[in-house]
């Protein structure tokens, strides 16, 4: 179910330093991750209250305000990433919604340079002024400057925005890389902690693959006895007298090959985090985290993964307490002789077969066809 031809607006803000987590979060989590946003009803439109229910698979876009506490300025709204949302409910005032993140968004045509020069960046604040006050003018559009202010609300489809914001001369594009360039430039200049650091997950994949996985129901599965490598793309305005430090953890069933803190030495960085899945015969899930060694630096998240056997673990070992039982009950009929000698024979074979499942389950070998 979902609120045909719509999208929902969201914003988070820098008014409240859970807000400013929750946009950090936003920008640091993969593709097919997930992420919940809160609201309190009355700052929500109306519309949107009564379609709340239905809106699971509906389009969202969700944007920073930077705005200040006794409204100094008119907000600044940064489009930041695409979304779905895959759950919506309602306790009492607060409405709580569950999406899964899709790609960055950006305005189209910046220049991507590595390091924006003075220039490009004020091109940058120039095309978020004229967005920001194209919102707030069109009716069809929450704004947090609204009266009331909005924090959610449902707008025309998708294609309709890209319509309307092209005919602005404000086409917004998708990407990731650039994208992602362009949102640490605004955030770096506008939410001001020196010792603010800003990274992204760029993807799990395996390690003999350039492919990285995608995400099933926000989960991504891994295969046990498998090893994958994650990709982490850093960027820092200002670098502290005392490097930054971004904690790697993983959950149970997972093991990170010799590294447990990234230290960020320089104003961007790439990092490949290397992660063994050890054998199992059960699915299992677990989780990968990361977080910096200052909570207020940079963002603090989780990735939900499942660790599933490969189907020869699946039939290894089932297959071999299967042969052993076989062997346990031939033991048992008249073939065997009842004396000391065969019930031992009988023993060590089921027992053999049995340890050779194991090794066998052990090693990812398949023993039935």
């Amino acid at each position: 179910m979902s609120v045909p031809d719509r999208t929902i607006f969201l914003y988070t803000s820098n008014i409240r330093e859970r807000y400013v987590a929750d946009a950090l979060a936003a920008v640091a989590l993969p593709i097919g991750g997930r992420i919940r946003f809160r609201y309190d009803r009355r700052h929500t439109s109306d519309e949107l209250q009564r379609e709340w229910g239905r809106s699971k698979g509906t389009r969202a876009l969700i944007h920073l305000s930077i705005q200040h506490p006794q409204r100094f300025h008119d907000s600044a709204l940064l489009p930041l990433r695409q979304a779905t949302v895959v759950d919506a409910t309602q306790r009492g005032e607060i409405l709580t919604i569950d999406l899964e993140l899709g790609d960055y968004l950006t305005f189209a045509g910046l220049p991507t340079g590595t390091e924006p020069n003075k220039a490009q960046r004020l091109e940058l604040g120039r095309r978020i002024r004229t967005y920001s006050e194209f919102l707030e003018r069109d009716d069809r559009y929450p704004s947090p400057d609204n009266d009331p202010p909005r924090s959610a609300g449902l707008v025309p489809a998708f294609e309709t925005v890209q319509g309307d914001l092209e005919t602005a001369k404000l086409p917004l594009a998708r990407g990731n890389d650039a994208a992602f360039r362009a949102i640490v430039d605004y955030l770096s200049a506008t939410l001001t902690n020196p010792e603010r650091f800003y990274y992204r997950v760029v993807g799990i994949r395996p390690i003999d693959s350039d492919k990285f996985l995608e995400a099933k129901d926000g989960e991504f599965w891994l295969t046990t006895g498998s090893t994958y490598v994650v990709e982490v793309f850093h960027r820092q305005e200002n670098l502290a007298m005392i490097p930054s430090e971004l904690r790697f953890a993983v959950g149970d069933g997972l093991n990170a090959r010799d590294i447990e803190t990234l230290t960020l030495t320089s104003a961007y960085d790439a990092f490949s985090v290397v992660v063994d899945v050890p054998n199992r015969p059960d699915i299992t899930r677990s989780y990968l985290e990361l977080a910096p060694r200052a909570s207020s630096a940079a963002a603090s998240i989780r990735i939900n993964v499942v660790l599933s056997p490969s189907n020869a673990q699946k039939y290894a070992l089932p297959a071999a307490g299967a042969v052993a039982a076989g062997a346990v009950a031939f033991a048992a009929t008249d073939a065997v002789p009842t004396d000391g000698w065969g019930a031992a024979l009988a023993v060590g074979l089921a027992g053999t077969v049995f340890g050779l499942g194991l090794w066998q389950s052990k090693r990812g070998l398949k023993i039935l066809p």
